[in-house]
Parts: structure tokens; sequence; C-alpha cells
């Protein structure tokens, strides 16, 4: 089924929350959310020629938020949603599926036109190449009406997807539909509307919990497990004021795809001073201890919440790593006992390294080999990759995280006085020596 997905500003966050809750209850379907923060809307707009009026750069802004989102699903196609779109009936994803398809067009959407002004509306399915195919800057409306005006040979219309801005006056202003007093107005067979501005069409639903991370990459994946035996939740993400690198960003977008997949996570963004958060994990560190304690045990105090350490990742294991050992190892946590020269010399050619190119490079100048660098686009991809090898070798780095929460067969390379990060299985060994006998347990010989 083709992934329908909505790009969250902060200033729409509880809107878009409520609209993917919505969704989830109705019949199961995940939107993907990309989260979009103040700091990157406000260097958009800045980035703007000086000439354009409010009008026009609300456009921009618009057609901006398109783009995120192509980006994003890149090479595949997506069901473009906004707070507004509201799904009416289950199986309203398979539908646009369907409709698409037999349409056999890269553009899908809806087919009602409500002159002077409401000539288009923009919900429906978009292709994989939409980011290539739609500029950045508009000078006189939106994407919805330039896809028709400039692409209109790609463009599919259907009645199934529903616009409307309410009841039209002779100059063309809408008085909007409100529900359910209006709700005679939609159409037997749609499967969704556009626009519910206020969100009628949506039940009112308990609260979720909230829970605010501001430590590192492990520590975030570490934490997942305490938010499952919560009951899960939504995930804020924010920077720690003592961390040389922000979580904001690049680094915040390769996370979040490993995260919002997980079915006990509503969803997962990134904020700066969050509000309505009912568990504040950010505090951990008072009671951090690297000697003894996990950085699990560490946070489920914080909160004095229980935890499970039972495999708390899913992913899609991968094709290309079967039969193969995949490697990482961070510019951190090293221990100078551990036998990487004889692990690689042994393994010959079945090790792949996962992980920044600097750290690829730097593995292979202490070790004097050349492994392969199989290159990650976002940690859902490497647990992916992880997933589909034989075994996990690494330091206690996040991709060591990574294999410890999908119950992945692993060595870790164990820092002599840190150990916070061991994660006791079957399947793995951690070693602070030399000494990795006993691999033999867990399917390799070394």
């Amino acid at each position: 089924m083709i992934q329908p997905i909505i790009v969250c500003p902060e200033r729409q966050r509880e809107s878009v929350l409520r609209l993917v809750e919505y969704i989830r209850n109705l019949d199961g379907t995940r939107v993907r959310i990309i989260p979009v923060s103040v700091s990157e809307d406000a260097k958009f707009m800045a980035s703007l020629p000086k000439t354009l009026d409010a009008v026009q750069k609300f456009a921009c802004l618009q057609a901006h938020g398109l783009r995120l989102g192509a980006t994003a699903m890149r090479g595949q196609p997506f069901i473009w949603l906004e707070p507004d779109s509201i799904p009416l009936a289950k199986g309203w994803a398979s539908a646009l599926d369907r409709e698409y398809r037999k349409h056999g067009k890269p553009f899908l959407i809806s087919s009602d036109v409500n002159p002077p002004y409401d000539l288009v509306g923009g919900i429906g399915v978009y292709p994989g190449d939409t980011d290539y195919l739609v500029p950045e800057v508009f000078t006189a409306h939106g994407f919805d009406l330039w896809l028709v005006n400039h692409l209109k040979p790609l463009v599919a219309r259907s009645p199934i997807i529903q616009h409307c801005y309410g009841d039209y006056d002779a100059a063309g202003n809408a008085h909007s539909w409100r529900f359910p007093k209006d709700i005679g107005r939609l159409r037997p067979k749609a499967v969704i509307f556009h626009r519910d501005k206020h969100q009628d069409l949506i039940p009112d639903f308990p609260e979720p919990k909230r829970f605010y991370h501001t430590g590192d990459l492990g520590d975030i994946i570490a934490a997942l497990p305490i938010i499952r035996e919560a009951g899960g939740g939504d995930l804020v993400i924010g920077n720690h004021p003592d961390f040389l690198r922000p979580m904001e960003g690049v680094r915040f977008r390769s996370l979040a795809p490993l995260i919002e997949v997980q079915p006990y996570i509503r969803s997962v963004w990134f904020e700066s001073a969050p509000k309505g958060i009912t568990h504040d994990i950010s505090v951990f560190r008072k009671l951090y201890y690297r000697n003894y304690r996990t950085l699990t045990e560490s946070q489920a105090a914080s909160l004095q919440l229980p935890f499970s350490l039972n495999p708390w990742l899913t992913a899609e294991p991968a094709l290309e790593t079967k039969g193969l050992v995949t490697i990482a190892r961070s510019s951190r946590y090293h221990n100078p006992e551990f036998p990487w020269k004889r692990i690689v010399s042994e393994l010959d050619d079945r090790c792949v390294f996962l992980g920044l190119p600097e750290e690829h490079a730097e593995f292979c100048r202490e070790v004097g080999c050349k492994v392969p660098h199989l290159p990650t686009s976002n940690f859902l991809r490497m647990a992916s990759l992880i997933a589909g090898s034989d075994l996990f070798i690494g330091n206690q780095s996040s991709p060591c995280w990574v294999a410890m929460g999908l119950g992945h067969p692993l060595i870790q390379e164990t820092h002599k006085e840190i150990k916070d990060s061991i994660v006791e299985r079957p399947n793995a060994i951690f070693a602070d020596t030399e000494d990795i006998s006993g691999a033999e347990r867990i399917g390799i010989c070394i």
C-alpha cells in the first residue's frame, strides 16, 4: 500500500498528532510524520527573494513542506495529507492506492472544482520524483494549481477525494462546513475529505503519554524499552545544553525513521521547549552510573518506571547483508585489547562496515585492512542491514544499541571502565579483553 505522509511544522503539531491518532484508530494505518522545526522554517523563509509578498511567501512555504515530504519519500509514491484532510472510512488508503493504479498517471488529486477562487485541492497521491518536478518558489499561486497548469497530462482526478472549503458566496468566499451539522454534504463514495479545518470529523481521544529526551543517539534508543513498558506514546527530542553535537536537524532526521515505525510510538518530533510532557527522561544523568548500570536502567530509575530488555526494535531484514557480518565502530569507547585485527583477518571478505565515512576510514587505518563500507541514510536502514546479517560486531555505540534492541547476535568491544551498554543475552558476547571465546555458540568461528 502507498505510504501516507504528513509534514509537521511546530505550529501545526497538535492538529497533526490528532489526525495521525485518529487514522491509526480508524483502521491501523500508520502515517509517516516528517517534522520541521521553527529554525528550519525560518531559515527557508529567509532564503526567499525579498520581492515576494506575504501571499507568495506562504505559497512557497507550503511548497517547501511538500518538497521536504517528497525528498523523504524519494523513489516511492506517497499519499499527501494535511491536518484538515480527514479519512472517512476504513480502507481509505487502500482505496486511494487502487484508484491511483487504475488511472496510471503520476499524480492523483480531487476532481472537485469550486470557482472562482478554489480551483484545485492538493490532497492526493504523488510520485517518487515529486521533488524534481515541483519548484521551490511560486510567484502567482500554490503548488496544487501550478501542478494542473503545468503538468496537466500527468494528473488524474478522482471524486473519491472530496475537496471543498464550504459554502461559497457570490464573491467566492467560503463559509466552512461544520460537522456533524453538515455531514450530509459528504459524498457516499468519498474516502477522504478536505478541508475540515476544525477537525470536527475526528472524535476526541484521551491524551497520550508524552516523553521528553535530550540525550545522544544511543541514549534515546536505550530509552525505548521504558516507553514500551509504559504503554507507548509520543517521543519529543530536544538538544542537551551541554552537548556539542545538537540533535536538531540531520541527526534527528537520521534517527526518527527507526523510532516512528515501532508499534508503541505514536509519533516522534524535535522541539526545543515542549509542552505537555508527562515523562521527562532528560534528567536521567543525575542517576547515571557508568560502571554497573545500563543506560536503560539509569533512565528507568530517573522516572521510577519498570522496563524489559526483551527485544524492543523491529526492522525488515535486508537481503544484501545475508551471510555477512556487519561492523560498526564509533570514535569513542575503544578498547585496545579487543582483537579487531584477528576478527577481520579470520572473517576475511564477509565483513561490511556501517556508519559514517570518517569512522570507516579510521577503522581501516587501525585494522590495516580494507573492509567495504555500506553507507546508511538513516537508522532504520542500518537496523535492516543489521537484522539481515549473520552477526553484528561493534563498540559501545548507537549501532550496537540497535543490534541489542533487535536481539541480534553480537560481539561488543566493551570499554574497560565504562560498562553502561551491556544487554546480556545468550546470543551476545561482551568482551573487555582479547578473549572472545564462545563465539561458536552464536553461530560463528573466530
